[in-house]
């Protein structure tokens, strides 16, 4: 009887040390502002909409127009640190462990620990269980891209070309950044990494780099100050080991960078980016190396072909030859990135797209209102990534995530900075008409199909005209699917 008292004790002891640990470890925290960096603008945590290409009106035609559907909203993350450093570093100890010439993990953080190292990180969840064969999107706000590249700031070096580079590299992410992870599975790297998928995946950008930019590209935030943006790619994982930059960064904070993209050509020509290869000691062919590396690409939109696009008839050219917005001017993309890759089992993938301006002048009135006066980002995946089976042939995503982030205050029930709510879109994989698309269920037994597996995000609640009812969305999805079994059967 002792002895099995005894044996009672131990286990007990055994399960509160377990416990302690546990107990000790401070739950996660909230960054705060570097008091060195450049004040958070006003709304640097605001609400994004996401809609459906869906329109009982217009039809889907590629842009964001009144009648188009409104499926949810979310809050974007905050961070005092880069995007590009938000997104790549690991949970697990190993510090930045975002590499190159291989698939290695990424893992978000809220960089809780920039000023305080005492505070606890924040990180997006990657578990093989929920997260494998899932992308995950945050709108993301960053302090460190948003000082004042071109004006007072300076980069805290004290060596002249570090400074260059880093202020040429930064001086267009002003703004806000839209970031994915794929297949967030922690990393493995004992074992050979398995093959498993595939992204296709065309993001096109609407009044990106602000309205009414001034001459000097910038445009003034009330309360703020100026602020310049220019769409450009910040994280493209995976790129290779010569995008490392040792010039243009401190030597503790060395980082694998994409080059920068030059509107002028259209192309991440050697003239905007010779200063940092040099300095670096690379050439002209090592800068097409790591071109031809990225898996995330900025393209000039204006010249995609049929080819580069996974909708022909939808591409950038064609919607600037045939649509018009509000005004009757030409519907203008004028920022283009394509994600092309390939991700492994044991690792995630992704990337960031920085110098989001953010910005909307819409006014609503009965007849629509000034809808194209504002920022929109148009997301198209391709059927043949939301197929499942053979990773040669199909994508295996089988599930998109939107994280919102709700307040900064802890004041939304939607989510927090620290607490953030999933919007989950599943994809249809049953063998029927709308095999290989994305769907969302509203909790109310209705499902809404995105035509073309078209998602945007914008600025503006409720574009008016609105669809009248529920009844009459779930009436036009219905005619969506006939149309598309009666042009299967042609």
């Amino acid at each position: 009887m002792k002895d099995s008292l005894l044996g009672k004790v131990l286990i007990a002891l055994v399960a509160l040390l377990m416990i302690v640990p546990s107990m000790a470890r401070a739950a996660p925290s909230e960054p705060e502002p570097d008091a060195s960096f450049r004040g958070l603008r006003n709304g640097y945590v605001k609400t994004w909409h996401i809609y459906s290409d869906h329109n009982l009106i217009e039809g889907t035609n590629g842009i964001l127009d009144p009648g188009d559907t409104e499926i949810t909203s979310f809050k974007n993350w905050w961070t005092p640190a880069s995007s590009h450093s938000q997104h790549n570093y690991s949970p697990d100890g190993g510090g930045f462990t975002y590499g190159a010439d291989s698939d290695i993990h990424s893992g978000p953080i809220n960089y809780a620990t920039h000023n305080d190292p005492t505070k606890e990180n924040f990180w997006l969840g990657r578990s093989p269980a929920e997260d494998k064969n899932v992308m995950q999107f945050y709108m993301t706000y960053s302090q460190f891209d948003n000082n004042d590249w071109k004006g007072t700031y300076e980069y805290d070096s004290t060596d002249a070309t570090a400074r260059a580079i880093v202020k040429q590299r930064h001086e267009t992410r002003n703004g806000y950044a839209l970031g994915w992870v794929t297949h967030a599975e922690e990393p493995d790297n004992s074992n050979p990494q398995t093959y498993a998928g595939f992204v296709d995946m065309d993001i096109f950008i609407h009044n990106g780099r602000g309205l009414a930019p001034a001459a000097d590209g910038s445009v003034d935030i009330s309360g703020f100050g100026k602020s310049y943006s220019n769409p450009q790619v910040s994280v493209s994982n995976d790129i290779c080991s010569k995008a490392i930059d040792n010039a243009g960064c401190l030597p503790a904070n060395k980082r694998y960078h994409p080059p920068v993209f030059d509107d002028a050509t259209g192309t991440y020509s050697w003239g905007a980016n010779a200063a940092r290869m040099l300095a670096n000691g690379y050439t002209a062919a090592d800068l097409a190396d790591i071109i031809n590396s990225m898996e995330i690409e900025e393209r000039d939109a204006a010249s995609l072909g049929t080819s580069d696009v996974i909708w022909d008839d939808r591409r950038p050219s064609k919607i600037e030859a045939d649509l018009v917005d509000h005004n009757g001017a030409a519907y203008v993309y004028e920022d283009a990135f394509l994600d092309d890759s390939f991700y492994h089992d044991g690792a995630s993938d992704g990337g960031v797209i920085a110098g989001l301006a953010g910005q909307s002048d819409y006014v609503p009135d009965p007849q629509g209102g000034n809808w194209g006066d504002q920022q929109v980002i148009r997301i198209d995946i391709s059927q043949e990534m939301l197929l499942s089976g053979d990773p040669n042939t199909c994508g295996n995503i089988e599930q998109i995530v939107f994280w919102d982030f709700g307040d900064p205050n802890h004041g939304s029930t939607t989510g927090q900075q620290v607490n953030p709510v999933p919007i989950i879109f599943n994809v249809d994989l049953n063998q029927t008409i709308a095999h290989g698309q994305i769907y969302w269920d509203d909790g109310m037994g209705g499902r809404f199909y995105f035509p073309e597996n078209r998602i945007y995000i914008a600025q503006v609640m409720n574009m008016v005209p609105e669809p009248a009812s529920l009844t009459l969305l779930a009436i036009g999805a219905a005619g969506l699917l006939i149309r598309r079994r009666r042009a299967a059967i042609r």
